[in-house]
């Protein structure tokens, strides 16, 4: 559907631009009653044609022949009559014999040789496009054409049983066409000639330079929505539900296509923002929390309301990812052909003399280069200063290097007759930042060729949802806040009512309508902007103390008095007075919730014994990417040191340090003859590398991992090592 409309949209974009001699024409059908006037013997002949065995001819005829129907009349229904055409609406298997039975119109329109549109030299040719009963005939224009093109309809209509709406059926012209010879084509036609197209598959295919007006009817369909769902008096909690899977999904076809304006999405997200905030149908709304609050993941403190900017750009950017990656579909050769940028890594977005749809597959583009990275194999592909290739550091050369000394490809700073960095002329040419980056990268041990991944995953696969997050990061600044995600996470993973969470997580932003808030948003003034607690301890206490004493009588038939419920809310407001002391280091790990290691066999069995022990660890410094990595052998009984080792390096993240220690570890082990070892790691992600042998982090060179692992298999082959995992805890 979504090629459909882009494809239909180029065509009739090309149309319009059109400054060649030739004159071509869109012809739009309504066919009257499509799925009712479908002749039986026709669809069954157009089984035994395309291979249907008889038996599966026999069980189609069954489910098709089998159907009844009823009418109405003046409230009661009538007596049951059989069709003797059609297929049954509402019935999944209906569209896909319907689809079978257009087949054969377009194998009648490519038998007729008719000629379709090229927008390009090197693009395929168009003459029809067909989606259920939408269908559109692209050719060029001539009288002989015209009578070919009505002929083959009318063919098809007698063997089908379809019938055309004269009314409802058109002609469009390229805008080279002389007025003149359009009247005499859409009189050859016998059909009425429009300046325009409209709308295809619910789609503004055929646009002109107003493009917020083509697009009003997004705005149009959602405010009818929202004044029906206004009036429902949902929580806060469902208006989140209703915001994603209802609102924004009803669109999300023409996000998938089209880029919208951003006038178009602000109102939007305006539209969006005061449905959550209204407390009810005549209430206007009153936003107490940052957009960008809101807008935010819920693992991150928002409530993943959809950006529609940002969601826009990530679905285009899908397509563009899809169409680069499935090089034999009809849209990716069509549009490929007339825009090379779409194939290209290194893209950099322009939108003149293109269309609109394929200005939007641009930009989607453009945000794919971005959050793509090279991985270095061979060197030879990758481009020093034009290239994404070093994580978050820009390229760039000193100064004084004149530009015949700068080397263009990455494979110009290896060492020669190896794949390893050449130290000093790395240093010679970058500035101190960037040659410590630089040298940081991992090597492989043999020569590989270099790949591209994206760089939001660790398993190198594109996805929808880092792609926003990657674009939501650039449109929206998120506000400050001092709790971490995972405490996020556990707030929305509590069992709770959804509504109870809102409350949550609106008293964490101070976004509930307080004297205060209300204070500072300058619609109330003259009140005291504290905090009193303990008032609100008080409230809280004597209502669960009315809930606890009503239990106990309802179910225990316990004897109560006022004095005990007063007694009870004294000792609740107590115990709240208590917990609002608590730290948030004391609140992150939660009494009664101890770690525990966790330990692993890689050889052998689990309750092997090992003699000796090794623990290791690494060090990073972030913006030097200096690291130190440390190693210590003990005796497994006495724990008494038999020694160890360390070593200052050069990593790229923290990861890369923690391999290298355990590397350096194994080796030395190896040279000493140990046969068996026990591992000691604070890095839970070590473990499943060496556990995972198909798993492999991106981010890591693979040739690095692969090394460590294959020390490891050396020289414990046959024997047995456990690696285990023990939390650390820092106070």
């Amino acid at each position: 559907m979504a090629d459909n409309g882009l494809l239909a949209h180029e065509l009739l974009s090309y149309m319009s631009n059109s400054c060649s001699k030739n004159i071509s024409a869109a012809l739009k059908l309504d066919m009257n009653k499509a799925y009712d006037k479908v002749n039986w013997d026709f669809l069954w002949d157009v089984l035994r044609r395309f291979g249907f065995p008889p038996y599966w001819v026999h069980i189609l005829q069954q489910c098709v022949t089998t159907v009844s129907y009823q009418l109405l009349v003046n409230g009661s229904p009538s007596t049951p009559f059989i069709p003797k055409c059609g297929l049954r609406q509402g019935d999944p298997l209906s569209p896909y014999l319907f689809v079978l039975c257009m087949e054969i119109l377009s194998l009648m329109l490519r038998r007729a040789e008719l000629r379709g549109i090229r927008i390009a030299s090197r693009a395929p040719s168009i003459s029809h496009l067909f989606f259920a009963d939408n269908e559109l005939i692209f050719f060029h224009v001539s009288p002989e054409a015209c009578d070919n093109v009505l002929s083959v309809v009318n063919e098809f209509c007698s063997i089908s049983g379809q019938m055309i709406n004269i009314q409802k059926s058109f002609v469009r012209f390229s805008s080279n066409t002389p007025v003149d010879y359009r009247e005499y084509l859409s009189h050859s036609l016998k059909m009425q000639a429009r300046p325009s197209i409209g709308n295809y598959l619910g789609l503004p295919v055929d646009m002109g330079r107003s493009k917020c007006k083509k697009f009003q009817f997004v705005i149009d369909r959602l405010v009818q929505r929202l004044s029906v769902f206004s009036s429902l008096r949902l929580s806060a909690a469902a208006k989140l539900v209703v915001i994603n899977s209802v609102f924004i999904a009803s669109f999300n076809h023409v996000l998938s296509v089209f880029k919208l304006p951003s006038t178009i999405c602000d109102k939007i997200n305006s539209l969006l923002l005061r449905f959550w905030w209204k407390s009810g149908e005549t209430s206007k709304g009153l936003a107490l929390a940052p957009a960008a609050a809101v807008y935010l993941p819920m693992g991150l403190g928002g409530l993943g309301i959809r950006h529609i900017q940002s969601f826009n750009v990530a679905l285009l950017a899908q397509q563009a990812w899809r169409l680069r990656h499935n090089p034999q579909l009809l849209a990716s050769r069509v549009l490929t052909a007339k825009y090379s940028a779409l194939l290209q890594h290194r893209s950099h977005f322009s939108g003149s003399r293109s269309s609109w749809g394929s200005h939007g597959l641009l930009q989607g583009n453009f945000s794919l280069s971005e959050a793509l990275s090279w991985k270095i194999g061979s060197g030879k592909n990758i481009s020093i200063l034009d290239d994404n290739w070093l994580p978050n550091v820009k390229v760039s050369f000193k100064d004084p290097i004149p530009s015949q000394a700068r080397p263009m490809f990455v494979s110009g700073l290896f060492s020669a007759n190896s794949t390893s960095w050449d130290p000093s002329k790395v240093r010679s040419l970058f500035p101190q930042l960037v040659a410590m980056s630089i040298l940081s990268l991992e090597r492989p041990l043999k020569a590989v060729d270099d790949f591209v991944y994206w760089k939001y995953t660790q398993d190198d696969k594109f996805s929808t949802k880092s792609t926003y997050l990657h674009i939501l990061s650039q449109h929206v600044n998120p506000p400050v806040s001092f709790i971490p995600p995972s405490w996020w996470k556990r707030l929305w993973g509590l069992p709770i009512l959804p509504k109870w969470k809102m409350l949550a997580w609106k008293i964490v932003l101070d976004a509930l309508p307080s004297m205060a808030v209300l204070s500072r948003k300058g619609i109330i003034s003259g009140l005291s902007s504290g905090k009193f607690w303990s008032i609100l301890d008080y409230f809280f206490g004597v209502c669960w103390a009315i809930w606890l004493t009503r239990n106990n009588v309802r179910f225990r038939s316990a004897v109560y008095s006022p004095n005990s419920i007063l007694e009870l809310a004294s000792d609740w407001c107590f115990r709240s007075q208590n917990a609002r002391i608590l730290t948030f280091s004391q609140i992150d790990k939660p009494p009664g919730f101890p770690f525990q290691p966790t330990s692993f066999a890689l050889c052998g069995k689990l309750d092997d014994i090992c003699d000796i022990l090794m623990l290791f660890d690494g060090a990073w410094d972030r913006e030097s990417h200096e690291a130190g990595t440390g190693w210590l052998f003990c005796n497994a009984a006495s724990q008494h040191p038999l020694g160890g080792g360390a070593k200052a390096c050069v990593a790229g993240s923290t990861l890369h340090s923690e391999l290298l220690a355990c590397l350096y570890g194994l080796q030395q082990a190896r040279s000493w003859g140990i046969s068996k070892l026990l591992l000691l790691t604070d890095c839970s992600i070590i473990a499943t590398l060496l556990l995972c042998k198909d798993l492999a982090d991106v981010s890591v060179c693979a040739g690095l991992f692969r090394t460590s692992l294959l020390q490891v298999s050396f020289y414990i082959s046959g024997t047995m090592s456990i690696l285990q995992m023990e939390e650390l805890h820092i106070i």
